[in-house]
């Protein structure tokens, strides 16, 4: 699933916000379906992958700003599940909601 699709320039990229509850602590099946759908989504130059908890900790925004950032200027995120660095954001985000 993409959520954004951001024409930069001459490409189209496509950015998918990547959740702890639906792709980073999910089973195997939903981690493979996702790196396939990835391979399928060709019509667009990029695919790039934002994970959650890379921002949802802060509050200003920022964090979020500098992810799209890096993502448009072709700077990818380390996928949390093969650097073995996931990160549970449960807390973060019950604090920024309270």
């Amino acid at each position: 699933m993409i959520d954004f699709v951001v024409k930069w320039g001459s490409e189209y990229v496509a950015l998918r916000i990547q959740t702890q509850y639906f792709h980073v602590f999910t089973d195997a099946r939903t981690q493979a379906y996702d790196t396939l759908q990835r391979s399928r989504l060709a019509q667009f130059d990029r695919v790039m992958d934002l994970y959650d908890q890379n921002f949802i900790h802060d509050k200003s925004g920022k964090a979020a700003i500098l992810s799209v950032r890096k993502a448009l200027a072709n700077e990818p995120e380390p996928n949390p599940l093969l650097t073995g660095m996931p990160l549970r954001t449960d807390s973060a985000f019950e604090k920024r909601t309270a």
